[in-house]
């Protein structure tokens, strides 16, 4: 049985609402995901950030994310799948362009954008008061 499955969890970068032609929502946004590694030759620590972009469908999800404080140094969790997109270039006809992505279809925000604890200590912040996952309101 095959599987496409994605979690990420991140700080919310680029985050906005927009409406197709035919009225409907969706919300775009970019996640970073951080990684620390050491370096094997000189014992270092280093981080690097992995952008992700994630889009998210549906009117119900554009207001509860907008409720809960998701915007740009959100902390999320994002559950989804993974997709590319391909298109010619308009510039170079012939040459293919491609885009990956996360098809969002359940967000939790675990610390909204105007948090105070954005900068603060890891070890000392505490969950988040309301537990799992919930449908946005319809």
């Amino acid at each position: 049985m095959d599987c496409n499955y994605m979690l990420i969890k991140g700080r919310v970068g680029n985050f906005e609402v927009k409406t197709t032609e035919k009225g409907k929502k969706f919300t775009k946004m970019s996640v970073a995901c951080n990684e620390k590694f050491q370096n094997q030759d000189t014992k270092a620590w280093s981080e690097t950030t992995s952008w992700i972009p994630v889009v998210i469908w549906g009117d119900g999800w554009a207001n509860h994310l907008e409720s809960k404080g998701c915007g740009k140094g959100a902390l999320v969790r994002v559950e989804g799948k993974f997709n590319t997109q391909s298109w010619e270039d308009k510039n170079n006809p012939g040459k293919k362009l491609y885009m990956s992505q996360c098809i969002g279809d359940n967000v939790r925000v675990l610390e909204p954008a105007n948090s105070t604890a954005i900068n603060a200590n890891p070890a000392t912040q505490t969950q988040p008061s309301d537990s799992g996952f919930s449908a946005p309101p319809a």
